[in-house]
């Protein structure tokens, strides 16, 4: 397995913009990040300027170019409030790029992409990887509520084809993603030219998992978890697969579907 350099690095607000409710895109100017970065892979942010929180959060490249990161993120306890109130030219001290990222072979032409909620998250970095790959995508994208999707606009203009469900009904088909998901997929052939990419709640990918493993198809998931240092050496996130426990940080957070005990992912807490 090899793992990306990784760094620690101060970097400088140049954007924070809201995107939805009490959601935030933050966009930093980070030159010394290392241009190896995945789409999937993470970075842990300090999130205050003195000692608490004392941990760092682990949040997902949202998007990497040319001396700039991007974060999404959704305000939800002190760490976040903090991020929300950063302003241009304030410092952020992050670690990274961290764990495993999403695999794009050169064979890949079709993905099925299925995001949950805040699990938009990393989509945004790997839909621009697929698209200058070549490969044609479909999104499933679901949440509570009309407000809490985030970005459509964006998605549409690189060429992303939507599929939407919310809760409530109040934009697209009404009910969960993974019901809009099983209404739309079908069976296809095991191929190295089609894959699927999840993530979301552990639910969903639970769910979008049993598809794919029942039709073997290649599907890669996105886990969350709370992780105290973000680089394998805590073994607070452990998961169990069927190559043992492995490190959501480390050999993570992308896993295939076919090598996780989907069960485990069912019982686990967001």
């Amino acid at each position: 397995m090899s793992f990306f350099p990784i760094r620690q690095v101060t970097a400088r607000v140049t954007g924070n913009d809201p995107v939805g409710e009490a959601t935030f895109r933050l966009i930093l100017s980070a030159t010394d990040f290392p241009p190896t970065a995945a789409p999937g892979q993470f970075v842990m942010l300090r999130t205050s300027a003195g000692a608490d929180p004392m941990l760092r959060r682990a949040f997902s490249l949202h998007d990497r170019q040319e001396g700039s990161l991007e974060i999404l993120y959704k305000v939800v306890g002190r760490g976040t409030a903090w991020m929300a109130q950063r302003r241009t030219g304030d410092a952020i001290d992050l670690i990274g790029p961290l764990g495993q990222g999403f695999a794009i072979a050169p064979t890949l032409r079709t993905a099925l992409l299925v995001a949950g909620g805040m699990g938009i998250a990393p989509f945004r970095f790997l839909i621009r990887s697929l698209r200058a790959a070549g490969v044609d995508m479909l999104l499933f994208y679901g949440a509570r509520t009309e407000r809490d999707l985030l970005e459509l606009a964006e998605m549409e203009a690189a060429g992303v084809s939507l599929l939407l469900a919310t809760e409530d009904g109040s934009r697209g088909e009404r009910g969960r993603i993974t019901e809009l998901f099983q209404q739309h997929f079908r069976k296809v052939e095991p191929s190295e030219a089609f894959k699927i990419f999840a993530c979301g709640p552990h639910e969903m990918l639970y769910e979008v998992g049993r598809i794919a493993r029942g039709q073997a198809i290649a599907c890669e998931v996105s886990l969350e978890s709370h992780m105290a240092c973000g680089l394998g050496t805590c073994m607070g996130c452990v998961i169990a697969t069927e190559d043992g426990y492995q490190r959501v940080c480390r050999e993570g957070p992308v896993f295939s579907a076919q090598r996780l005990l989907l069960d485990e992912i069912s019982l686990a807490q967001d």
